[in-house]
């Protein structure tokens, strides 16, 4: 079971004061700056032994004009984690390298390798030093060993129109394609994989099923199991723009935003914020219920493409695994050949592959079903 070993928090009430050294502003109300050219801070670990893993939730400085994108190169005891060009709140994973598995003591360096480019009246820290990135936490986790190796399945032959492929999947893993769909639940980006369960008969209640919500947010939420959302001081109803005049619904405490399907004709406004904030308690709760059981497999479908979703992706399977032993698939698109093709990245950790999109940016069906079913017989090796 992946374990959670140490945190740091940055905002004004956290505990960054006793770890952090050089290149560091002062601690704010939900955050902290590190400036300079570099920044260096103590890891909350010691010894931290092989399949140890880093997470930190940031957002660099930038410009539309002169800064859209920040280089910045993490290090570990001078050995190197990574490169990225990062814009945007994000929180990232990085595995510690083996060579420091037995180091009495680890310090972070982030080189912000293009900050000090900012223009000198924008980007500048109170000390006059140009801001880097706004860290918020800092998250170390520990992978068990892997039982088994990398594998890959490839795409199941058939197709829906026909009812070759539904018979295969069922061939293969012994549940129709209504079953199948309904062992997996969305945790979020968005509603895609909704639809898809329901194209394939499946209904199941989820608490992020038909919702969007940002990454960094949405690793905080599986750090808390989502505990608070549906208050009512948090739970905002609004009504969208014509021609749809339909309820939305905005979670101010990890920003879910979500659809109701229902319009002004069926309810009044009140009766639905009173409504889904009894909606979003309860789902709450079965979310967690169902991640301490471990019985069904998470997909993560339509994280941002680019070069920092593996990082994303590996962030969310720690935060998924807080509260049990639980499955991540998280899907791509790509390439055409590799449709319905799954690879297995760490025992647990699936890579799906859905190929081309349509107009909609949706995936087929087919490339869906086939990775529904090439991720279930992964995880039953």
């Amino acid at each position: 079971m992946i374990a959670f070993l140490a945190e740091i928090r940055f905002d004004r009430s956290g505990d960054s004061a006793a770890y952090v050294a050089q290149g560091w502003g002062p601690q704010e109300p939900v955050h902290r700056w590190a400036v300079g050219a570099e920044s260096h801070m103590r890891l909350p670990v010691a010894r931290p032994g092989p399949g140890c893993v880093l997470l930190l939730g940031a957002m660099p400085w930038c410009d539309a004009v002169s800064l859209p994108v920040q280089t910045v190169m993490l290090a570990v005891n001078g050995r190197l984690l990574a490169n990225v060009e990062w814009e945007g709140h994000r929180t990232l994973a990085f595995p510690l390298p083996a060579s420091i598995e037995d180091d009495d003591e680890l310090t972070l360096e982030i080189h912000h390798l293009s900050s000090r480019l900012t223009r000198p009246e924008a980007g500048l820290s109170p000390s006059g030093e140009p801001f880097g990135l706004l860290v918020t936490d800092l998250r170390v986790f520990r992978l068990p060993p892997p039982r088994l190796p990398p594998a890959t399945r490839g795409p199941v032959a058939g197709e829906m129109a026909d009812g070759t492929l539904q018979a295969a999947v069922q061939a293969a893993t012994g549940l129709a394609p209504e079953r199948l769909a309904a062992r997996f639940e969305s945790i979020g980006q968005n509603c895609e994989f909704g639809l898809v369960q329901r194209g394939l008969g499946a209904e199941p209640l989820g608490l992020l099923r038909f919702a969007s919500v940002v990454n960094h947010m949405l690793v905080e939420g599986l750090m808390a199991g989502f505990a608070g959302v549906g208050r009512p001081e948090t739970t905002r109803v609004f009504v969208s723009d014509p021609p749809e005049c339909e309820y939305k619904v905005h979670e101010q405490t990890y920003y879910l935003w979500y659809s109701t399907r229902r319009t002004a004709a069926e309810a009044t406004q009140d009766a639905v914020w009173r409504e889904q904030c009894r909606r979003l308690a309860f789902l709450q709760r079965k979310f967690v219920e169902d991640l301490r059981a471990g019985e069904k497999i998470c997909v993560l479908t339509f994280i941002e493409p680019g070069r920092l979703s593996g990082a994303e992706a590996l962030a969310v399977f720690c935060a998924l695994n807080v509260h049990g032993p639980n499955a991540l698939l998280w899907t791509v698109f790509g390439d055409p050949a590799r449709a319905g093709q799954v690879d297995r990245l760490y025992p647990g950790f699936l890579l799906g592959h859905l190929g081309a999109v349509d107009e909609r940016g949706y995936a087929s069906w087919d490339a869906w079903l086939s990775v529904l079913c090439n991720a279930e017989l992964l995880l039953k090796d």
